[in-house]
């Protein structure tokens, strides 16, 4: 069970003592509710955190920095959670007990100087990280351009959600990106450290005096809290739309209304007929469509519960598509019609306990199930629960769920032979 420390000088950070590791991970998250205009911003932001800050002002001292601290890890992501928008770092640091050092002061050091102390000049940061970083973001996006899989979500995104910041990536745009200078950029860095919530979490064999030791310099003077999270958008018209691309592969993305929410009732029983369905080696997807009929490179199911919406994405030959996408409905109406089997059913029990297991030494995942607890404490479950629900979950609940998805949305990146080819 976590505990929750909060300070005077606006900190609240969540401690998860923790054995089994020989590591302690951190992490700090900047939170906000999704703001299109924001998120090239943040993506850009991130990377500037990840290679420099005022006291390690290039990148080779601040890799130098971190390998001196036996090997300490840091990165820095943008990532969407429901309607909110998260900023992370996270560095994992070697216990100092396995040492004989102090690695956790220098990390979390290490880390103050990374936020609250950038590279900056005068009104601005620092010009010369600043645009190798755009352009290093820039290149990304243009490699994206010839990802089949990234254009076809996009693409189901855009068509799907009312809400033009679902449709968005959670990086933004390039043509976003573009009009950010370095000025602009430490204005958005300034207004973020006082409108956004903070949040500190500490994985690991530590105290709670040790804990608010290493953070007792730290100042945060942004919002307090943030609990809304679940975006649900209404059923409505099913949408088609494709676009050409010169390809020997076509992409096909088929999008669901979901109506069942992270923690609800039928959260457990969504889980096993996404794996019945498509997102498990023995599901109708896979084993039938790529397996048994060589529909596909590629196919599988997957969910957000947090945004309402079921997905099946598959990579296929451009000639196979009206029989993919039959094939694929099909599979679905089989799963109302309850046409799978009690072993089939065991089956995927067995493979969603030994992940949920696997996940249990995962610390970046423990951090992340700590967050929910935090923002969602009425939908908490603990191990035992877990499991428990999973394998009370019935077959007639596995069908139910099938019959609460509303298809919504199809879109293809339909493959063209190049004409030189």
């Amino acid at each position: 069970m976590p505990t929750i420390l909060t300070s005077a000088n606006g900190l609240k950070i969540q401690l998860i003592h923790e054995t089994k590791f020989k590591t302690v991970r951190i992490v700090v998250r900047f939170r906000e509710l999704i703001n299109q205009e924001h998120l090239a911003e943040r993506a850009l932001l991130s990377n500037l955190f990840e290679v420099s800050s005022s006291k390690y002002a290039t990148s080779s001292d601040f890799e130098t920095a971190l390998a001196m601290n036996y090997g300490t890890r840091m990165s820095s992501s943008v990532s969407n959670k429901g309607v909110q928008h998260f900023l992370t770092l996270a560095m994992n640091v070697v216990e100092p007990r396995f040492v004989g050092e102090d690695t956790l002061k220098t990390a979390v050091d290490f880390l103050q100087t990374v936020i609250f102390e950038p590279k900056v000049s005068g009104n601005q940061f620092d010009t010369s990280i600043f645009e190798i970083e755009k352009n290093n973001l820039l290149h990304y996006f243009e490699s994206l351009l010839d990802d089949n899989s990234y254009l076809a979500a996009k693409g189901l995104s855009e068509l799907y959600f009312d809400k033009k910041e679902f449709s968005l990536s959670n990086m933004g745009s390039a043509e976003q990106l573009k009009q950010i200078d370095a000025k602009h950029l430490f204005e958005y860095y300034k207004e973020m450290m006082t409108s956004n919530v903070m949040d500190i979490f500490v994985l690991g064999n530590i105290t709670e005096a040790e804990v608010a030791e290493l953070f007792s310099s730290w100042q945060f003077k942004g919002k307090s809290e943030l609990t809304e999270i679940f975006y649900q958008q209404p059923v409505k018209l099913f949408e088609s739309h494709s676009i050409e691309k010169e390809a020997f592969q076509s992409q096909l993305s088929l999008a669901w209304n979901l109506p069942i929410q992270f923690g609800d009732k039928d959260y457990m029983a969504l889980q096993l007929f996404n794996a019945l369905y498509g997102s498990q080696p023995n599901s109708k997807l896979f084993s039938i469509v790529r397996e048994r009929e060589s529909l596909a490179y590629e196919i599988s199911s997957y969910f957000d519960s947090f945004i309402g919406q079921f997905r099946v994405s598959a990579g296929i030959d451009p000639a196979d598509y009206v029989r993919v996408k039959e094939l694929t409905l099909q599979l679905f109406e089989a799963m109302k019609n309850g046409d799978f089997s009690d072993e089939d059913m065991a089956q995927c029990k067995a493979l969603l306990r030994n992940a949920f297991l696997a996940s249990q030494d995962s610390v970046a995942n423990l951090v992340e199930e700590a967050f929910i607890d935090q923002i969602l404490p009425e939908r908490k479950l603990t191990s035992k629960e877990w499991l428990s629900q999973l394998e009370e979950v019935t077959k007639g609940e596995v069908q139910d769920v099938a019959e609460r998805l509303t298809l919504q949305a199809e879109f293809q990146v339909k493959g063209v032979v190049p004409n030189d080819y």
